[in-house]
């Protein structure tokens, strides 16, 4: 199927629901059509036939995200992929289709994408990062990524959390003070 892309328009990455879990569906389908996504997973244990299991499953329900242009995304939407819906951002008098970063994106999918690591995903209403420092990792699987340092609940040690404002924040597993610096 050829799309037609505007040569003025920049891609960006999209945050978008899908309908009915069919994230790793619509993650295919872009696939297909050489457009980049990005689907958060994690593993979890399911008991078949008496038997505990390891499967990989999307981290975060309906939820998908896509690196192209809004005219693009529009025309797959009418045509091929009716069941993916923008998720909308909220000024005063309109609303807008939720962008996020190009930087928080690429630190975003370098964190989320260590499964096997103890990965936590935080609905950024649950939780306040502004009385965290802002840290690079300079060290072990997460080297690049800039986030908060901050101690969440539940979890013994500090960890570096990437926020993707509005959308939602990925807590890496406990890094060594060693491997973090202070961003300027």
């Amino acid at each position: 199927m050829e799309i037609k892309q505007h040569p003025q328009e920049t891609p960006k990455w999209f945050a978008l629901r899908v309908t009915y879990g069919r994230e790793l569906q619509a993650h295919d389908a872009f696939g297909l059509l050489s457009i980049p996504s990005f689907v958060p997973m994690r593993y979890e244990y399911v008991v078949r036939n008496h038997k505990k299991e390891r499967k990989l499953v999307p981290a975060v329900s309906n939820l998908v995200f896509v690196r192209t242009q809004k005219a693009v995304l529009d025309h797959l939407k009418h045509t091929s992929l009716p069941y993916l819906r923008y998720i909308m951002k909220h000024d005063s008098d309109f609303s807008t289709p939720l962008t996020v970063r190009n930087d928080d994106m690429e630190n975003f999918i370098r964190v989320a994408r260590q499964v096997e690591e103890d990965i936590r995903y935080i609905n950024p209403d649950d939780y306040d990062l502004k009385a965290g420092e802002r840290v690079r990792v300079i060290g072990g699987p997460f080297v690049g990524t800039v986030g908060t340092l901050v101690k969440v609940r539940g979890a013994r040690s500090k960890r570096v959390v990437v926020e993707l404002e509005g959308v939602l924040h990925v807590a890496s597993t406990a890094i060594p003070v060693n491997w973090l610096e202070r961003c300027p």
